[in-house]
Order: structure tokens, then sequence, then C-alpha cells
């Protein structure tokens, strides 16, 4: 159950917990193995995992700033310095021996780019739909996301923020995102009268989408 100020249970966060430290090969599960398990031996790149893991960290949101959460941020900046070195980098394991192609590299690149960017708002004065932004921006280009709780609140509080950007954002990101059609479909029709005329023509596109 989801509160007003974006808390969520104990057991919610933990499972957000789990998923953060399972991507981050912190804790070992031989029947799902995560983002970093992935990269060695190398198998390929999930396109599941990344929203998988972003859901996760939004979940956990701005309690990343409480001093009981070092642990796991320290893991997720070891995620994407790992990333980063074992396949990112020219030199890197993966990279340098030619076992990674260079699409791949790119999308790694990118999840670190956002996973960083991300955690950099969440720990300081941003919203968590603020913190947001650059998560929906990939959502928007065709990154689907998982239909929850976080997510759906992210986006309510995106498309009634006052600055266009965000919810232009939204907008595009709705549709491509993949949450149920109930709940889209109002928040788009809103978007529809927006008095931006680029929010409203990427609302309107997004509606036609649905269908």
């Amino acid at each position: 159950m989801m509160n007003s100020d974006h808390e969520y249970t104990e057991p919610v966060k933990d499972a957000a917990r789990a998923s953060i430290l399972r991507h981050c090969a912190a804790i070992d599960d031989p029947h799902r193995p995560g983002i970093l398990s992935k990269l060695r031996p190398y198998r390929g790149v999930d396109e599941h995992d990344y929203p998988e893991l972003m859901t996760a960290i939004l979940t956990i949101g701005k309690d990343f700033a409480s001093p009981d959460s070092y642990d796991l941020v320290r893991h997720i900046w070891g995620l994407c310095w790992t990333i980063r070195n074992w396949a990112v980098r020219p030199t890197g394991l993966l990279r340098a021996n030619k076992i990674i192609s260079e699409q791949e590299v790119a999308v790694l690149d990118t999840w670190c780019e956002v996973i960083e960017t991300t955690m950099l708002r969440l720990l300081g004065p941003h919203e968590l739909h603020e913190a947001a932004l650059p998560f929906l921006g990939l959502v928007a280009i065709g990154v689907k996301t998982i239909d929850s709780p976080v997510m759906r609140q992210i986006l309510l509080r995106a498309a009634s923020d006052d600055r266009e950007e965000l919810r232009e954002t939204c907008a595009k990101a709705m549709s491509n995102c993949g949450i149920d059609r109930d709940f889209i479909a109002p928040l788009l029709g809103n978007l529809v009268r927006d008095p931006d005329r680029d929010v409203a023509q990427a609302a309107s596109y997004a509606l036609r989408n649905l269908g």
C-alpha cells in the first residue's frame, strides 16, 4: 500500500532492496541472475533487467538519503563502475576481447548514465517524479517499464507538474510504458487539453497509440 508521500510498506521496500542487491551481485540467485552476474560469464543484455532495477531504485526513492541506505547506494555505484570497466571502456574485459557488441555497449552505457543521474537526484533535493525524469525519457523512446505503484505515482505527479518539460516527457512515456490503459487514458485525456502545444501534441499522439 502506498501512502501520499511516496512511502511504501517494509515488505515492499525489502523486495526492492533484494532486487537491487541481486542485480548488483551482492546476493546470489542462480535461478535469476542479475545484471552484474550476466557480465561474467557474459550472457548478453536482458532488456527486462533494466526496468526491474529502475522500479526497485524508484521504490526506495528518497530513502537513499538515509544513513541506513549507505551500503545499498555503494552497491549501486559499484554496479555502474563495474559495468563501465568490464563492458563499456575499450580496454574492458568484454569489449577488448570482442565478446560484447557495440550496440550492447551503448545500451549498458545508457543504463549506467540514467542510473547515476537518478541516484544523484534522489540523494539531492529533487522530488521522486523529478528524479525519474531521465528514466521517463528512455521510456518515451521505447524502453519498457513495469506496471507498478511507484511508476503510476510518478506518472500522476509528472502529468500535473508545473513544468512543461516534465509534462511532455510524461505524455511521451505513456505512449510506450505498457501500463494499464484504464490508468493511462484519463491522464492523457487531461494532457491533450494542456495549454502548452508540445505537451498537448505529445498527449494526443500517445492517446492515439493506445487504440
